[in-house]
């Protein structure tokens, strides 16, 4: 199961700097995490919040087991310092 969520933090170090962070971060289920600008996801998917909260703080986020595509997918490292 993947999980596609907002990246808050992106949104805001943004906001403040005139960055151009990816605002999306893509949990794989083999453990890695990817950060992009733009997710398509290649068949079904669900829409979840239940009150609950993921260990990142997203309170909302996508589901899904269909294959995605991650249009310029970056590491933490190159997410935090994407200014342009």
């Amino acid at each position: 199961m993947t999980i596609i969520h907002v990246n808050r933090q992106h949104i805001g170090m943004n906001a403040k700097d005139g960055g151009n962070r990816p605002v999306y971060t893509i949990k794989t289920d083999d453990g890695r995490t990817l950060y992009g600008r733009e997710v398509q996801i290649n068949g079904p998917s669900k829409l979840v919040y239940s009150g609950d909260q993921l260990r990142c703080g997203a309170r909302a986020w996508i589901e899904t087991s269909s294959d995605f595509t991650v249009i310029d997918p970056m590491t933490f490292q190159e997410a935090r310092c994407a200014t342009s």
